[in-house]
């Protein structure tokens, strides 16, 4: 309130006698920083850690819309005039201690909030939280909670969240922060935890410790509305955008008056909460609430391993190491073709092999293999780029290379089925060289160095056979062929 002008200059002290919510304003005409604030002469912070008082206050924002719901303001948030805030102590008869705001004689205060429209204050809990959400295993998921009447918002909670952290402990800690009082004819979510021994009973946030790969939690939470014949939806849709990619978080709805047997069927089953981010609920009584469940895994995000890409007759082979993580939803194969800029996708279920027969002869194609996790997430192999071979119709004996050979010389064939294979070389008299057993070979193409015949030259009892030219005879089962090639030493 403002009395004629006049405003307060001096450091302000507010008896707190009871423990448990208290409506506190700010004293002076310019904005108070929270963790400027003394509780019986100890900084705000260390009254928190000391658990005298909780970190996060609340105030109510009104929105223009009609939405009128709690924020909750922080430790690096402030205190602005014309505004009332609820402080929940721990213990009673503290004192609260109101620090003059700097350079406060020569401040000229700002008109009241019924003059203009509603300042935003300080990021909400789950937000400045999020900052240092960064250790592995981590993670925070608010929830929001918005009411209508008739089409027409009354109501919102989006300051609940739970999560985790690396220090904080399994049932209460000083992580878990108290629901706000509850106003008349209102939306509120919040975790119903009498089983702590707590005073409050409720809470706005519940943290447990984080999650190892393979460990599963669980926490639920109670959507309340005191307002008849309301329409409501439940939401997490900003906040899952931001879970770690080796979290999968389930929920279901779940009513303590429903029997086991009832519970397990599908009408509550688990759903996953990427795919599903909203829930519409409806309030038909003078109280209604409504009771979730939350469930978090963590799981391990293999790599891909082993992967090969071969090219063959008018087909690409791609095969991987398998694995029986049940992490992966499956995986992708992305294909693009040399001088097209189109990239095709081939969606598949777990396994370790894909035969690409949509392919062209002679045509080059780039391939990396993806693998797919529930979560969404995904990671890739390298890019590897192959050639699709022809499909081979005969047997034939192709020329040798080099040539003239000097002298080693490679001679190459292709294969229409499988076979025994060998060559045999002869001189310009008829006379046999050499013979160079191939073994048997099945259907395929016998090119380059790895896989062609090799002749070093020499004759069959190693003497190096004279400059010329030679006859080489292809013999694969049945078939036959002959060509030319010259040796030079």
């Amino acid at each position: 309130m403002d009395v004629g002008g006049a405003s307060n200059l001096l450091e302000q002290k507010l008896t707190l006698e009871d423990a448990g919510w208290q409506a506190i304003g700010n004293p002076f005409v310019k904005a108070v920083d929270v963790a400027a604030l003394e509780v019986d002469d100890k900084a705000f912070n260390t009254a928190v850690s000391e658990n005298l008082i909780e970190g996060t206050l609340y105030r109510w924002k009104v929105d223009k819309a009609g939405s009128d719901a709690y924020e909750a303001v922080t430790s690096i948030g402030q205190l602005m005039p014309w505004e009332g805030y609820w402080l929940r102590t721990k213990s009673a008869d503290l004192t609260l201690t109101f620090p003059v705001p700097s350079d406060l004689g020569n401040f000229i205060p700002p008109l009241p909030g019924s003059y203009q429209p509603p300042v935003q204050l300080a990021k909400a809990l789950v937000d400045a939280l999020a900052q240092h959400a960064s250790d592995a295993g981590e993670f925070d998921l608010r929830l929001e909670l918005h009411g209508w009447l008739k089409d027409r918002p009354f109501s919102s909670d989006v300051t609940t969240a739970l999560g985790t952290r690396h220090n904080a402990q399994m049932g209460w800690d000083f992580l878990d922060q108290s629901e706000p009082p509850t106003l008349g004819q209102t939306v509120a979510v919040y975790f119903d935890h009498t089983d702590w021994e707590e005073a409050s009973g409720v809470y706005n946030t519940d943290y447990q410790p984080t999650l190892k790969h393979g460990e599963h939690r669980t926490w639920q939470f109670t959507a309340f509305t005191d307002k008849p014949d309301a329409d409501m939806a439940l939401s997490w849709e900003k906040a899952i955008e931001h879970i770690p990619d080796d979290l999968m978080l389930y929920f279901r709805r779940i009513d303590p008056q429903s029997t086991v047997e009832d519970q397990n069927q599908s009408s509550i089953a688990w759903q996953d909460m990427r795919q599903v981010r909203s829930v519409d609920l409806a309030s038909r009584s003078f109280i209604t609430k409504i009771r979730f469940e939350v469930r978090a895994e963590r799981q391990v995000m293999s790599s891909l391993s082993e992967v090969e890409v071969v090219a063959g007759e008018k087909q690409v082979a791609i095969t991987w190491a398998a694995s029986d993580n049940p992490f992966i939803e499956g995986y992708v194969i992305e294909r693009r073709r040399q001088g097209e800029g189109e990239t095709r996708r081939f969606e598949l279920p777990p396994t370790h092999a894909f035969v690409d027969t949509q392919v062209e002869e002679e045509a080059t194609y780039t391939y990396q293999v993806k693998v797919r996790f529930k979560s969404g997430a995904h990671m890739q192999s390298m890019p590897f780029t192959v050639t699709v071979r022809s499909v081979i119709h005969k047997t034939v004996l192709l020329q040798s290379y080099p040539n003239p050979g000097n002298p080693a010389v490679w001679i190459p064939y292709e294969l229409a089925w499988e076979a025994p294979v060998s060559i045999k070389i002869y001189n310009m008299s008829g006379q046999l060289v050499r013979t160079l057993d191939h073994g048997v070979r099945p259907k395929g193409r016998y090119l380059g160095e790895t896989k062609a015949v090799y002749w070093d030259g020499r004759s069959q009892s190693g003497v190096p056979a004279a400059s010329g030219v030679y006859l080489y005879v292809l013999q694969a089962g049945e078939f036959v062929a002959t060509r030319k090639m010259v040796l030079l030493w």
